[in-house]
């Protein structure tokens, strides 16, 4: 092998060793299934029994080679529910998980999912609507529950996917999220783009100063 050839194969190990994983939060009411998904995500076994969230659980999944991410799962009681916009900060990505089978709670996710979309660090950030508990009879299909919580009046600006998972098995959860990944690397690419465009026509450009200014 050739210098040049070793150098080559030296940066690119260097380069995927130090990509930095998508960082992911995980929001949605109580008991809609979030730790669950996490935990299908990162053990790929089913998952029967999980005890409610008092805070956050936070693991590392890689969803396909060299593309990681971290997903910060966040409790969905009613009283740590404003705290969701401070992780939404940092995040290339938001999911909410939805107890597709609880009909009672589908007005109250919709106020909740509102609440943080209407965040300004949310904006532009892409979203992923998990329609969880599709493995229970009375569970509404992803177009049903995204008329119950009117998706179509969304601001445009809102990238968002729905897709139907039931968390004890996996159904799915894999599809859904390779599709949420593709999201989040377009996402990353057009700020990469406006940023390279930004500066572009900056270059060369000079501000007059009068010259009073120097005396």
């Amino acid at each position: 092998m050739t210098m040049n050839s070793l150098m080559h194969v030296f940066s690119k190990t260097i380069k995927n060793k130090y990509i930095k994983p998508n960082q992911i939060i995980m929001v949605g009411l109580d008991d809609s299934g979030k730790t669950t998904i996490l935990y299908r995500l990162k053990l790929n076994h089913n998952i029967y029994d999980v005890m409610p969230t008092s805070s956050f659980n936070v693991e590392s999944v890689n969803i396909v080679k060299r593309n990681g991410c971290t997903i910060w799962d966040i409790s969905g009681m009613e009283n740590l529910r404003p705290l969701w916009k401070t992780y939404v900060r940092k995040s290339d990505g938001i999911i909410f998980v939805i107890d597709s089978s609880n009909s009672e709670r589908f007005d109250e996710a919709k106020v909740e999912l509102e609440n943080i979309l209407n965040s300004k660090d949310a904006r532009g950030i892409p979203l992923l609507i998990l329609a969880n508990k599709q493995d229970k009879k009375e569970s509404l299909t992803p177009i049903e529950l995204s008329q119950r919580l009117n998706l179509d009046s969304l601001d445009k600006s809102v990238k968002w996917y729905i897709h139907a998972v039931s968390g004890c098995y996996g159904d799915g959860i894999y599809d859904a999220m390779l599709q949420f990944m593709s999201m989040i690397n377009v996402n990353k690419d057009t700020i990469k783009e406006k940023n390279l465009h930004n500066k572009s026509r900056n270059i060369g450009c000079f501000h007059s100063i009068e010259a009073s200014k120097f005396i």
